[in-house]
Formats: structure tokens, sequence, C-alpha cells
């Protein structure tokens, strides 16, 4: 059987849905993909667009279908990402960083569940401001 998706909708929270779900009931789950720490990197390590989380987001969706090819798995696939942010992002980049995910998430009529947004003092690469977490089933 092919995987089932049910987004469930939270009547007392803001209405994110071109982002994402609040909730998400999976059936008929036979793999689970985990990708961690995605960062606007290049193969060498070197980040890219530094100073500029908006551009590094970008960037990193940008590589995000590939990726995801390359294990198998597809864009439809993603059922949650995690947000990680240093203390370097303003917090009024938020809006833009997180329009460029709803883009990127724009053909999708069952969106991801959000993960939890933490913030943090640095991350592992120097000039790397953001960095994401994908759980893909199918």
């Amino acid at each position: 059987m092919a995987l089932q998706k049910t987004a469930y909708p939270y009547a007392k929270g803001p209405d994110f849905s071109r982002l994402f779900s609040w909730g998400m009931n999976l059936k008929n789950v036979s793999d689970l993909y985990l990708a961690s720490g995605i960062g606007a990197h290049d193969a060498d390590g070197v980040i890219q667009f530094p100073g500029d989380a908006v551009a590094q987001t970008r960037f990193i969706f940008q590589q995000v279908p590939g990726f995801l090819a390359g294990a198998g798995y597809g864009v439809g696939d993603i059922v949650r990402i995690e947000y990680t942010f240093t203390r370097a992002v303003p917090r009024a980049s938020f809006d833009a960083i997180f329009a460029v995910i709803a883009e990127f998430l724009a053909g999708e009529v069952t969106k991801p569940t959000a993960g939890t947004l933490r913030v943090v003092e640095a991350l592992s690469i120097d000039h790397m401001l953001v960095e994401y977490e994908l759980w893909c089933a199918r």
C-alpha cells in the first residue's frame, strides 16, 4: 500500500498552511529517511552567501530535490522540516526565509509538519547561518 498523509489543522493557531501542517497522520509507512544538517555549503565545505540567511535558505532548498533523489526520495516525501538558525539571523528575516520555504513547497498539497525552530549561538561551519533537517517517509 502507498503512504497516506493526512494533514490536521490547529483551530487555535494561525493559518500557516502555505508553509506547514500543524499535525499529520501517516499510514502505510514503509521507509523513513532522515537528512540532517543541510547547510549552504559547497562540496569543500565553503559557505555560500555568508551573512545572508535568506540566500542561504534559497541555496539549500534549490539543492534539496537532487539531494533527496540521490536517496530515492522526492519533495513530496518530506513529512517534517526542522529549522536551526543562529543568533546572527535577524528576526526581521524570518518572514523572508519562510517565504522561500513556502515557495519550495507550493506544489505540495499536504505540507510537512513544522519542526522546532531552534536558535543557537553558532553552527558547525563559520558563516553558516541556517541549517535544515528533513524527515521523509514513503
